[in-house]
């Protein structure tokens, strides 16, 4: 191949990276907490668009900030909702050792790369937390495919695969029938039923298998005296989300 296919290839492998990080951020910034910012329309059908995500999806239309937040509100709560909370150890049966190493290994995770939980960040295993955790792996990506540092791009897809098989993937089929179960139909359903279907692509375009998890809030308890302290980022300017 010549230096200037080459030199295509590279740089759509670098596009496709960025785009699909923007997507990830859009979907992270839409479950912030207190400040949940829903996703541009044109800009996320757009983006949406990009992607080969399998599934019959209604269209993404244009929402009414208040509509969103009463959604929010309604599925998540202004604290942790019994119904659909947003933290993967709710979702997680084996009791508080098994949700304490699950904390721990996400702040491992973060600490490798010098990501530190950005105020008001609840928890490391809140999903906006996850999710731009995802995205900041993939500029990792890029930028080092780049630049040709192939070395740093392995590293940072490798993180990727292992964030999510170990953790994303695990936990979303749970989360999503959760949302999806409380039968609003809205904007965050419609969301919600995106991001799994985005998540279970994005694995699976990485040779991920994917697992299902049984588990629901009811099973898995909230809170059980977790020790938000696990959760703890040490080092690193870098907020998470």
């Amino acid at each position: 191949m010549s230096d200037h296919g080459s030199a295509a290839m590279q740089s759509e492998e670098v596009n496709g990276l960025a785009l699909r990080a923007e997507l990830y951020g859009l979907f992270s910034a839409a479950f912030r907490d207190p400040d949940p910012i829903y996703p541009d329309a044109e800009r996320f059908k757009a983006l949406w668009s990009l992607f080969p995500v399998p599934g019959d999806f209604p269209p993404f239309k244009k929402i009414a900030p208040e509509d969103s937040e009463t959604e929010f509100r309604r599925l998540f709560g202004f604290n942790l909702s019994p119904d659909c909370p947003p933290y993967e150890t709710h979702y997680e049966a084996a009791g508080i050792f098994r949700k304490t190493q699950t904390l721990a290994d996400l702040a491992g995770f973060y600490r490798a790369f010098g990501v530190d939980l950005a105020p008001g960040d609840r928890r490391s295993d809140h999903l906006p937390v996850e999710l731009e955790f995802l995205s900041l792996l993939l500029h990792k990506q890029a930028r080092a495919a780049a630049r040709g540092d192939d070395a740093k791009a392995v590293i940072a897809r490798h993180a990727r695969v292992k964030f999510l098989g170990e953790h994303l993937t695990v936990w979303m089929p749970s989360f999503a029938s959760a949302v999806i179960g409380k039968g609003t139909q809205g904007c965050y359903e419609l969301l919600v039923r995106r991001l799994a279907a985005f998540i279970a692509f994005d694995a699976l375009s990485l040779g991920i298998d994917l697992k299902v998890s049984t588990t629901t809030p009811g099973d898995a308890g909230i809170d059980e005296g977790i020790d938000e302290g696990c959760a703890s980022c040490a080092g690193g300017e870098n907020a998470c989300a």
